[in-house]
């Protein structure tokens, strides 16, 4: 993992949080976030901390003695091409009702982004209110999930069903190895220390493990109960289902289909690259009818994470980046990343001066300047032996070997955020 470091930032509106301004971070939120939660159970959670933080993560900025606008700054890590990267999670972003539309919420997130960069972060990943607010700030969005509601009988009851078993609390250990792992091929998904781990003691969630016995877990399968109004609503839900071979990966399905005596409906969420519905008998959505001419519904496409490269150098680095050997970023929040850069050595970025005008790149044509928002989004789908293309996105034969990589040969790699924060 890439080291953190310890700075001050220079800000102009925020302050990290104390304990004095528990109750006004809560009625803030609560205001921001109406329904969600009530202020003494936001008021709980700042002082009992949350999974990936408390009190400490979070900042506010006054108008004198008043809270008017706060955000959450996570020190979270993340998988991407099999390094793990130092990431801010910006999370919680609120103005209050009476100082909104006046550019304070994209000056504190541009803070936010200083605060990330002072620690060493490489890396800021978010879930948007609005997707255009977080572009125009250089996010990217990330990720791609099929949403498939279907019966269990529309899937094969695979044999390899046959060695999933419940998980067991001894099974732990073994399941977070598995978890970083697949991490370790997959872009997105965090690094998860043991309090991360806590929900499974959470009743609501039931986990079942892929153990053939010979090579130990190499799946596992968590799954919650969704009670409808009325019988056939009744749906059991897959909350993840993280595989490393492919016969844990049939294995698990396996065992999602033969709950069919108990559940009419099943809520999974797959990866594009799996093409799920080519395991389906049937894919049409249950209760369903055509929606242009005789096409009929199969999946909901699910969006959500942002992500942005917070330090041009620290993200390309660690990385056998294939080019272009020279390129300039537009970066207007932080201008650091603008080089000029060079790719030299092999491996090495190296910025040549503080000028931000663009580089010509001999066989280009002209200029070569990428967004950073742009350039976050080849930084992700890149992977090795691929140059790096503007303006297009890269495309693959193979499939990657995450989930769907059970018939399939290793590509690209698939992005998965399974934190919700």
């Amino acid at each position: 993992m890439l080291p953190r470091r310890d700075a001050s930032p220079a800000l102009e509106l925020l302050r990290p949080a104390t304990d004095g301004d528990v109750r006004a971070l809560a009625e803030l939120w609560v205001q921001a976030f109406p329904g969600e939660r009530t202020v003494a159970d936001r008021e709980r959670e700042l002082r009992e901390g949350g999974p990936h933080g408390g009190l400490e993560s979070c900042w506010v900025a006054e108008d004198g003695p008043r809270v008017v606008a706060a955000l959450r700054a996570y020190a979270l890590e993340m998988y991407v091409h099999g390094v793990l990267f130092p990431t801010m999670g910006l999370a919680a972003v609120a103005v209050a009702p009476d100082r909104r539309r006046r550019g304070l919420g994209r000056r504190i997130c541009t803070e936010a982004l200083s605060i990330a960069g002072a620690r060493g972060d490489v890396l800021s990943i978010l879930y948007p209110y609005r997707a255009s607010f977080y572009r125009a700030l250089g996010y990217t969005l990330a990720g791609e999930l099929h949403r498939y509601r279907f019966a269990p009988e529309a899937l094969p009851e695979y044999e390899e069903r046959r060695f999933v078993r419940a998980a067991l609390r001894v099974d732990r250990e073994s399941v977070a190895e598995l978890y970083e792992r697949v991490a370790l091929r997959t872009n997105g998904m965090l690094r998860r220390p043991p309090k991360l781990w806590a929900f499974l003691d959470d009743p609501r969630w039931y986990a079942f493990v892929y153990d053939a016995g010979r090579d130990g877990i190499r799946g596992y399968v968590i799954v919650r109960h969704r009670v409808g109004r009325s019988p056939d609503r009744r749906a059991l839900q897959v909350k993840e289902l993280v595989a490393e071979t492919g016969e844990a990966y049939r294995g698990l399905l396996g065992w999602v289909a033969a709950q069919r005596d108990q559940w009419p409906q099943i809520i999974y969420d797959a990866l594009p690259v799996e093409r799920f519905a080519e395991r389906l008998t049937h894919p049409q959505t249950p209760g369903t009818r055509q929606v242009r001419g005789l096409w009929f519904e199969t999946a909901r496409v699910l969006q959500g994470p942002m992500v942005r490269i917070v330090s041009v150098a620290s993200a390309l680095t660690p990385l056998d980046w294939p080019g272009p050997e020279r390129f300039a970023v537009e970066d207007a929040q932080i201008p650091q990343n603008e080089g000029p850069w060079r790719i030299g050595s092999g491996r090495l970025v190296r910025r040549e001066g503080r000028a931000t005008q663009a580089v010509t790149v001999a066989g280009e044509g002209g200029p070569l300047t990428v967004s950073v928002a742009e350039l976050t989004a080849r930084f992700l789908e890149w992977h090795a032996g691929d140059p790096l293309v503007v303006g297009s996105r890269p495309t693959h034969s193979a499939l990657p070997a995450v989930l769907a990589q059970a018939d399939r040969a290793p590509a690209a790699r698939p992005f998965l955020l399974l934190e919700v924060f």
